[in-house]
């Protein structure tokens, strides 16, 4: 089931859990920090180059934890 929210608690389940942020688990990132890890990965990261400038935008938005869904990329 989706949960539109950051705070997520598992629905599936008979024994009770405390909600998380989801944030926690999955901190925001900085662009540095994003092409750092790129660059760990030669063809990913000429892949990445070589995307058009609102391309490379919209990832590095999702990346960075700004945007929650990589959809429409």
């Amino acid at each position: 089931m989706h949960n539109k929210d950051t705070n997520t608690t598992s629905q599936n389940s008979n024994t009770k859990h405390s909600t998380f942020n989801i944030y926690q688990l999955f901190p925001q990132r900085t662009e540095d920090e994003c092409l750092a890890e790129l660059k760990q990965y030669p063809k990913l990261y000429w892949t990445y180059k070589n995307w058009p400038d609102d391309w490379k935008k919209r990832f590095m938005e999702f990346m960075e934890g700004k945007k929650k869904s990589a959809t429409n990329l």
